[in-house]
């Protein structure tokens, strides 16, 4: 009998320990899912990138690199959509914009290490990180017309000073850049970055000219970010 207790005894205490470790219904701890770090392997591009809604994706990218990110998302016609890069050395405004947005915007690296592209959006979007190319077959004058932000591929351009004519409507401000292979902005001969064009006082005049120096002679990408429509030629 009293071998019997013994027994009786421990099955209920390993019974009671067993309900103590075993969460009831309703408090079981959610999991955390970490922010994914994506790090593309040596000249493994372009890297995709896929999300819904406002995400965040931080990625690894070398130092001293010019990129072009093409963003995709269906949207909504009076939704905004929103994208910008920053690392601890950088802190790039990519597109602001309303409505569905399909096109490409321009950034460099500065050193090695983490980015973070973030995208404010509505519904399902991608976004393809790449290098530009050269594209050999673009020659002066080029003549560029269109609406909204976009790119162009690395054209070939002497050193010297280049006239840039240009009609635009866009009274939500224009901004534009060129950069080398390397992701080095170029400055106009007052040493006043292109991107000053019409993004601080949108009300300018829409037709007019500006000088563009070329350093030296080599690959050039031209990066435009604007809600409006725009027609230039630089000869």
């Amino acid at each position: 009998m009293k071998a019997f207790l013994m027994v009786f005894t421990g099955l209920l205490c390993l019974l009671l320990c067993a309900g103590c470790t075993s969460p009831g219904p309703g408090n079981v701890t959610p999991a955390v899912t970490p922010t994914v770090t994506v790090t593309p392997a040596p000249g493994t591009f372009p890297l995709v990138l896929s999300g819904t809604g406002t995400m965040e994706k931080n990625i690894t990218l070398p130092a001293s690199q010019l990129f072009v990110v093409r963003m995709d998302c269906p949207g909504d016609a009076f939704v905004p959509f929103f994208a910008d890069i920053t690392s601890k050395d950088l802190y790039q405004v990519l597109t602001s914009s309303t409505g569905p947005y399909n096109s490409s915007q321009a950034f460099s690296t500065v050193n090695a290490g983490e980015y973070t592209l973030r995208i404010i959006g509505f519904g399902d979007w991608t976004a393809s990180i790449t290098r530009p190319e050269k594209d050999d077959s673009v020659s002066l004058p080029l003549t560029l017309q269109g609406m909204g932000d976009t790119t162009t591929s690395l054209i070939r351009i002497r050193e010297g000073n280049h006239t840039l004519k240009y009609n635009v409507i866009a009274p939500g401000g224009f901004g534009m850049n060129f950069y080398n292979e390397s992701g080095g902005l170029i400055f106009d001969p007052t040493g006043q970055r292109l991107e000053g064009l019409f993004i601080d006082d949108p009300c300018a005049p829409g037709v007019g000219t500006k000088e563009v120096l070329i350093p030296e002679t080599g690959y050039y990408l031209i990066d435009i970010r604007t809600n409006g429509f725009w027609d230039l030629t630089l000869g």
